[in-house]
C-alpha cells in the first residue's frame, strides 16, 4: 500500500477518503480528509468531501466552516452553496440560510448537472425544493408576512403544481 511507504501520499489519501465516504464509512473518511488538508489544505475537492462529511457526521459548524471557504474560493460550485445553505439550517441560522438559498436560486441552472448527480434530483426539483425550503424557514422564524410574499412571487413564477400546491399549505 501506498501509505504505508508514504502515509502523507496526497492521491493515496484522496483516494482513500473518497472510497470510504463513498462506502458510508463517513468517519474514516474523515481521518483521510483531515490528514490530507492538514498536508495540502489547497485541494478544494478533498475539502468539499471533508465539509459533506463533517456534515454527515452532524458537525454542522465544522462543516459550514468548509464550505464557506469553498464559496469564497471556488464561488462557481452549485453544490457548495447548497451544503452550505443546509449547515446553515442545520444550525438554526435561518436568516443565513434563507440568504445562500435565495443566492443559490438566482444562478443560472441550465448548464448546471452536477446538482443533479450529487443529489439525485432534476434542477427543476432543486430549484423547487429551495422555495419550499425558503419558505419554510419564514416560518420558523415567525415572518409570516415575508412568508406570504415569498409565496405569491414563487406562485407567479412557473413551477410544477405539486410545490404551489405545497407553498398553499
Amino acid at each position: 500500500l501506498v501509505l504505508d511507504r508514504d502515509e502523507y501520499n496526497i492521491e493515496a489519501l484522496y483516494a482513500m477518503g473518497k472510497i470510504h465516504y463513498s462506502n458510508g464509512n463517513i468517519k474514516r473518511s474523515l481521518d483521510y480528509f483531515e490528514k490530507l488538508l492538514q498536508k495540502k489544505p489547497s485541494i478544494l475537492d478533498a475539502r468539499k468531501y471533508y465539509g459533506k462529511a463533517l456534515m454527515d457526521c452532524g458537525f454542522y459548524l465544522p462543516a459550514l466552516t468548509q464550505f464557506e471557504f469553498l464559496v469564497k474560493y471556488y464561488p462557481e460550485d452549485f453544490e457548495v452553496y447548497y451544503l452550505k445553505g443546509k449547515a446553515e439550517e442545520n444550525l438554526k441560522n435561518y436568516i443565513e440560510a434563507i440568504k445562500t438559498y435565495k443566492q443559490l436560486l438566482k444562478r443560472d441552472f441550465s448548464e448546471e448537472k452536477t446538482l443533479e448527480k450529487v443529489l439525485n434530483k432534476t434542477l427543476v426539483q432543486i430549484r423547487e425544493e429551495l422555495k419550499i425550503c425558503i419558505v419554510r424557514l419564514y416560518i420558523k422564524l415567525k415572518k409570516y408576512e415575508e412568508s406570504l410574499t415569498t409565496i405569491s412571487e414563487y406562485l407567479s413564477l412557473p413551477g410544477g403544481d405539486e410545490t404551489k400546491l405545497e407553498l398553499l399549505y
